[in-house]
């Protein structure tokens, strides 16, 4: 059958899967699936984040050992270029999707009419890390799959629509998993098999453990697995409870022969989740080997396991409640003889990844070809419109790059404007020679500045939302879908940015520059204090532009950051959509240099100034108390901010009208002492000398003294000056008869004596 033999990729969702090595319970489960594809006739191909010694090692066509074809999505999970790799490199005509747990890919092949047929599992246990809402998700897909009943109904209640779910098991390998002779275990040895972390409540398991070993001696306890599989740090201290109790063995993340071995003749599984699990595939690849398990009843184990008969489900997880079962099954080994001949009975025809591979094709079978659904067509219908804007002065080869970033996305884009800002180089005649119908240019007869560029684009532009592109930078491959998506999730967002992704010369990734999103109303103080919105890669909604104006022209630099100010103080809605959708190219002429810095602390200088001009102060600083009890200190401590940014800016004189204002409003010490160092810079020493003084002789009174005219005499010399003034008074033919030392302090008059 033609639909049968079609190729199948399986996109695995953002975490390392490692073809050659040990595995997570979801990474092994898409591993195993595609190998029993394989083996069912497909050609199949696995895009996942590959780990860098095994990408180095692969052949160029991508096939391993096992007979599946792997692409390598990279640490940023560049989805979008997998599929150009498919189509591009492999020539995949048609052919059939499988996302497994994060909806990245499907959502992105929504206008690809390559596939036939799109099917979403899910291995989370909550739906909070599929990337989609859930409501949403049935919407981009033929058929959800669950990998348990338990898992079907938390989906459901979650929002996912209720006729688009079936659930298929997974399965276990057979081959590898074989029975282990029920009168040969040792049915003391316990064993945990999974990632060293909270959720699994293995840290239960220890305890219970601990507690028996003086009651049962030859009890031990075998742990498989580390919290590095889910990429987290260890939870207990694992050396201090191997060297002190040696009955419990840590073994680490082991390979699945090992595992083999340890369900053939260990006596007992215990997997004591007190989270949701929503399937326990260690505990499916137990009981085909014929090994009892203790296990959760409120995951997706009460479908594996059956109560009573293979083993036990605890409705309430605690050590006490571990424990106790434990201490029965151990006590009684024909009993769990018993249920280890019925795991042998029984889960071995219920569990295999072929039958898994059988149900997840007859889903593939049921639809051979794959027509524009109502659905998608209201999404091209209801997509909005973006403009990349593209302003360029003689950079014609970088500007060709920039142009090429565009070309895996351009079904995405409504239109290209670029403005050639007087160009002397080739850019002209390069861009007469494109015959792209989506490329409009324009060019300026001689060079107007960014400003004006920027705000000629703003005029021509014909879609809703303007995306910037600098001639020298790239966007990622996935940059447009990345802002589809956001606009899709966040319909009132007028401006939506990510963060850039730093390259050298030749667009080489070199680091990663985050930007963050900015509660509302904090976002006027934050531009304050620097431009914390990125331009390039940036989509600005055009009603934006329409409201508060175009680039102001008074800007060579930081048009931009002008204009964030502008939108900010409008009460504009910035969403951060916090993907790296944009390449900045770093390279000898837009490397900052000592004047453009000086420049820009200028404009900045000038940007703050105008948000002052415009803004109530409480609305750039509402994180004081503007109660009018506290609204004059509030706006004080508000001052005093703003007259420390315009300083390190350099801009002195500002800097200190507002710290002599904030000391009018509400005098402080700081407040004080601030305007003293800005006097100083400005040249005002004796100024800047007094304030000091007078500040900190209110601060220490006993200083006081010390802040004495210059000239004047002070110290010891002071106080024999005063004594012989008193001594020539008492001398006197008008003055009294008593003695100079008799109105001196002991001090004094030893002082004088000394003279």
């Amino acid at each position: 059958m033609a639909a049968e033999l079609a190729p199948i990729v399986i996109f695995h969702k953002d975490h390392e899967l490692d073809p050659a090595g040990v595995n997570g319970g979801a990474e092994t489960a898409v591993k195993e699936l595609a190998q029993a594809l394989v083996r069912r006739g497909h050609l199949v191909y696995v895009a996942a984040q590959l780990p860098m010694g095994f990408v180095t090692g692969l052949p160029s066509d991508g096939l391993f050992s096992d007979g599946v074809h792997y692409i390598d999505v990279g640490p940023a999970y560049n989805t979008a270029r997998a599929f150009e790799v498919l189509e591009r490199k492999h020539n995949l005509q048609n052919y059939h999707l499988i996302v497994a747990s994060k909806a990245q890919a499907l959502v992105e092949s929504q206008s690809n009419s390559r596939v036939l047929t799109r099917l979403f599992i899910t291995h989370e246990p909550s739906t909070e890390a599929l990337g989609i809402e859930p409501a949403e998700l049935g919407t981009y897909c033929d058929k959800i799959i669950c990998v348990s009943q338990q898992q079907e109904e938390a989906v459901i209640a979650a929002g996912v629509d209720k006729a688009k779910t079936t659930v298929i098991h997974n399965g276990a390998d057979l081959s590898r998993f074989t029975p282990g002779d029920p009168e040969l275990r040792d049915y003391k040895r316990i064993i945990f098999v999974g990632a060293l972390v909270i959720d699994k409540g293995v840290h239960l398991l220890i305890q219970a453990v601990v507690e028996l070993l003086l009651k049962h001696p030859g009890l031990s306890l075998d742990i498989y697995g580390s919290a590095e599989m889910w990429g987290r740090e260890n939870y207990f201290d694992v050396d201090s409870i191997d060297k002190a109790v040696p009955e419990i063995r840590f073994h680490g993340a082991v390979d699945q022969d090992v595992l083999a071995e340890a369900y053939r003749t260990a006596g007992l599984l215990v997997q004591p989740s007190i989270f949701f699990d929503s399937f326990g595939l260690s505990v499916a690849e137990a009981q085909v080997c014929g090994l009892p398990a203790v296990g959760s009843m409120n995951t997706g184990m009460r479908e594996i396991i059956d109560d009573g008969q293979t083993g036990v489900l605890l409705n309430e997880v605690t050590t006490e409640s571990v424990k106790e079962i434990i201490e029965y099954l151990i006590s009684h080994p024909q009993r769990l003889r018993e249920m280890s001949r019925k795991c042998l009975e029984v889960k071995r025809g219920q569990f295999s990844w072929e039958t898994t591979a059988d149900r997840v094709c007859s889903l593939l079978e049921a639809k051979t070809e794959k027509p524009q659904t109502i659905v998608q067509a209201l999404n091209e219908f209801n997509r909005p419109r973006v403009t990349v804007g593209i302003p360029t002065f003689n950079r014609k080869n970088y500007l060709a790059a920039a142009l090429d970033s565009l070309l895996p996305q351009r079904d995405l884009i409504h239109e290209i404007l670029i403005v050639d800002d007087g160009s002397t180089d080739e850019t002209l005649d390069y861009l007469k020679s494109l015959a792209d119908p989506k490329i409009r240019s324009i060019s300026f007869p001689e060079n107007r500045g960014r400003p004006a560029a920027r705000s000629r684009i703003v005029e021509e532009m014909d879609g809703d939302y303007l995306m910037w592109l600098d001639d020298d930078d790239a966007l990622t491959d996935d940059a447009l879908q990345t802002i589809h998506d956001c606009l899709k999730r966040e319909p009132a967002a007028d401006i939506v940015f990510g963060d850039y992704l730093e390259c050298d010369a030749d667009l080489n990734f070199v680091k990663r520059r985050q930007y963050h999103a900015i509660e509302p109303r904090m976002l006027i103080g934050h531009l304050v204090y620097e431009d914390v919105i990125p331009n390039g890669g940036t989509v600005i909604a055009r009603s934006v532009f329409k409201e508060i104006g175009s680039y102001d022209s008074g800007f060579p630099r930081c048009q931009d950051y002008e204009f964030w100010s502008r939108a900010a103080m409008a009460g504009k809605n910035f969403v951060h959509h916090g993907k790296g959708v944009y390449k900045v190219r770093m390279h000898g002429a837009n490397l900052a240099n000592p004047e453009i810095v000086r420049d820009q602390s200028r404009l900045q200088c000038e940007i703050v100034k105008r948000i002052l001009a415009n803004t109530p102060i409480e609305n750039i600083f509402p994180q004081f108390d503007w109660a009018e009890d506290n609204a004059v200190k509030s706006a004080a401590e508000s001052l005093l901010m703003i007259a420390k940014v315009f300083f390190d800016h350099g801009d002195d004189q500002s800097a200190l009208d507002c710290a002599a204002q904030a000391n009018e409003f509400h005098s402080s010490s700081v407040g004080r002492f601030m305007q003293a160092y800005m006097l100083r810079s400005l040249g005002r020493s004796g100024e800047s000398a007094d304030l000091f003084a007078a500040t900190l002789a209110e601060l220490q009174p006993n200083l006081a003294y010390l802040n004495t005219e210059i000239g004047s005499l002070r110290g010891s010399a002071k106080v024999a000056d005063e004594a012989r003034k008193q001594r020539l008074e008492s001398e006197s033919p008008n003055g009294s008869a008593r003695t100079a030392s008799s109105e001196l302090t002991p001090v004094s008059a030893e002082l004088m004596s000394d003279s």
